[in-house]
């Protein structure tokens, strides 16, 4: 059976039910980069997390090499699934 006729069919509901936590990890990425953004202005923190140095890195970077928010989302992605036993 082609691929494509079996993500048509969806058995199980593996795809939709993967593009929920999809939407549920970008909103809750979205949220924290944004929030931590704001607590960034608001305070000058002696010792850095690991999105400050991610989102210093977007700030101070050339265009070219720029991380963009799904670079940033990514990575702490891979951090947070890096750190379950």
């Amino acid at each position: 059976m082609p691929l494509s006729v079996a993500s048509w069919l969806d058995f199980g509901g593996v795809e939709l039910g993967t593009k929920h936590i999809h939407k549920k990890f970008d909103v809750f990425l979205t949220r924290m980069i944004e929030e931590h953004k704001a607590e960034s202005y608001e305070q000058n923190k002696e010792k850095q997390d690991f999105l400050d140095v991610l989102m210093a890195e977007q700030e101070n970077c050339r265009d070219d090499e720029r991380l963009s928010v799904t670079n940033i989302k990514a990575a702490l992605l891979v951090f947070f699934f890096k750190a379950l036993p």
